[in-house]
């Protein structure tokens, strides 16, 4: 397991644990595109799962997002901002109509379903952690929640502002994992 980490601060990170097929070299194991790769952001030890899927998939999201953000194209309508992205993209799942949602980074699927955006917000980057409704597509068992007291309870997990110097160093990084991507 090859793991790669996006720091934040001294507590909180991104974490890429890759399962690759096990080729070793010089500097270390040989990446595919089709290895399986899960990515934690880590907050004061607790650990959420935000991608479970292939390594490319995950790398490719994360660098074009990065780009964006660092451009200062990837911007959070002024009105989302308070109750997070997370809360119109639950919005936007249960609803018939369309809503403008900013497409997340990543997204884990699952029972405790959470999702992760990098935004632009008045020349500013934040990273969010949203929890994601469960149900949106399945059924609903007797202990499960509705949707609507999902949105009575809803709080976003995590926004903090992050730094363009911060970024640059993670899209190097995730750059860099990307290009020595084997197929």
């Amino acid at each position: 397991m090859e793991e790669f980490i996006f720091s934040l601060n001294k507590t909180n990170k991104i974490v890429l644990k890759i399962d690759s097929k096990n080729e070793v070299y010089r500097e270390g194991m040989i990446l595919h595109y089709f290895d399986q790769c899960e990515v934690y952001l880590i907050l004061d030890r607790k650990e959420y799962l935000v991608f479970n899927d292939y390594l490319t998939e995950g790398i490719k999201s994360f660098c074009n997002t990065l780009k964006l953000v660092l451009a200062n194209e990837y911007p959070i309508i002024e009105e989302h901002f308070e109750l997070g992205e997370g809360y119109f993209t639950n919005e936007d799942i249960d609803s018939d109509f369309f809503l403008p949602v900013l497409s997340p980074i990543w997204m884990s699927i699952g029972k405790d379903i959470h999702a992760l955006w990098l935004y632009n917000y008045k020349n500013k980057i934040y990273l969010e952690l949203s929890p994601i409704y469960p149900h949106h597509s399945s059924e609903i068992t007797p202990c499960s929640k509705t949707y609507d007291e999902f949105r009575m309870d809803y709080r976003l997990d995590y926004r903090t502002e992050i730094e363009h110097s911060l970024l640059e160093c993670w899209l190097e990084q995730s750059q860099g994992i990307l290009d020595s991507l084997q197929i």
